[in-house]
């Protein structure tokens, strides 16, 4: 605070009256003005001055103090002012919220932000892509735009794509851009969902999957991954073929539809159909001292499930003789 000194003029009346010295406390920061001359100055910078409110009395009262006869002091208000002064000078847009990626489930409320700064006040446009060009947003109904940010009430599954806000005032432009994906719920199911085949005919088995984004289709068979080869082929992602069917072939299968959110599969099951017996195991000759013991094993494998039976030098063997004991452990 600086302090000046008033000194009162000697009357006419004579020396023989006194009058006090008046000191008065004046903010260094804040020269005094008269009103019209602080409403004049307002007016040339184009800006407002808004009294405030006093909230300590100390800090808005300045002590006038009087070194009167009764030594009696006064006081008087000295008011503050804040100035708000309008930027002088252009300031090119900063865009200061947008997002990147924004993901959607279909049918629901989607917002993709834009927000900016600058003076004049910028405007907003959204542009979309397709391939290599981009046209302005349709807005109606369904799609709006509040303030710098787009709305869709409603996400279709052809909404999906990469959008652009530009941002531009009369000094400069900028501009976001924003991925939408918009989300199905997985499914997959498989056709026939169980089928007979005969063993050395064909098979083939079709994964018919919906959902948005589909990123991998893949087969397992009874829970494992599925091993292709020339003969168990793919001929799509979503079609299996089996050439020349075997009976390893036989089991469960799975189609797996997958994305970074969820999977979902089908199941459908290969059966055999009529197979002809095949001797899967057989014996070899033998020769044996008078008295020794002997032992032959015979295997075969077919559908329906075959039967077995023994001959000796083209005559069937019959169990009845003690020697000789028959017994059937094939399938």
């Amino acid at each position: 605070m600086a302090v000046d000194t008033v000194q009162q003029p000697e009357p006419c009346g004579g020396p023989d009256l006194h009058f006090p010295t008046l000191n008065r406390a004046v903010p260094e920061h804040n020269p005094v003005k008269r009103a019209d001359d602080v409403e004049r100055d307002n007016q040339d910078a184009g800006t407002t001055d808004i009294p405030t409110a006093s909230q300590d009395a100390a800090d808005n009262q300045s002590t006038m103090d009087s070194s009167l006869r009764g030594g009696a002091s006064e006081t008087a208000d000295v008011s503050e002012r804040l100035l708000v002064t309008s930027p002088q000078n252009s300031v090119p847009p900063r865009i200061t919220d947008s997002r990147s990626h924004v993901q959607a489930h279909y049918r629901q409320p989607v917002e993709l932000p834009c927000a900016a700064q600058g003076f004049p006040l910028p405007s907003y446009i959204w542009f979309r892509s397709h391939g290599g060009s981009s046209s302005p947003v349709a807005l109606g109904e369904r799609i709006r735009q509040v303030g710098g940010s787009l709305f869709l009430r409603s996400a279709h599954i052809e909404d999906s794509g990469r959008y652009m806000c530009v941002v531009n005032n009369t000094v400069g432009a900028e501009r976001a851009s924003t991925s939408l994906l918009v989300t199905t719920p997985l499914s997959a199911y498989i056709s026939p969902q169980q089928q007979t085949v005969d063993v050395g005919r064909a098979a083939q088995l079709n994964c018919t999957t919906e959902g948005h984004p589909q990123l991998a289709v893949s087969w397992l068979k009874d829970g494992h991954p599925l091993t292709t080869s020339s003969r168990v082929r793919l001929v799509a992602p979503q079609i299996l073929r089996i050439e020349h069917v075997e009976r390893s072939d036989k089991g469960m299968y799975q189609c797996v539809v997958s994305n970074n959110d969820e999977t979902a599969q089908g199941t459908a099951e290969l059966r055999l159909g009529d197979v002809a017996p095949v001797l899967v195991a057989t014996f070899a000759g033998g020769t044996l001292r008078p008295g020794a013991a002997w032992s032959a094993q015979c295997e075969a494998a077919g559908s329906p499930l075959p039967t077995l039976s023994w001959q000796r030098d083209g005559a069937p063997l019959s169990s009845d003789e003690q020697r000789l004991q028959v017994g059937f452990c094939a399938a």
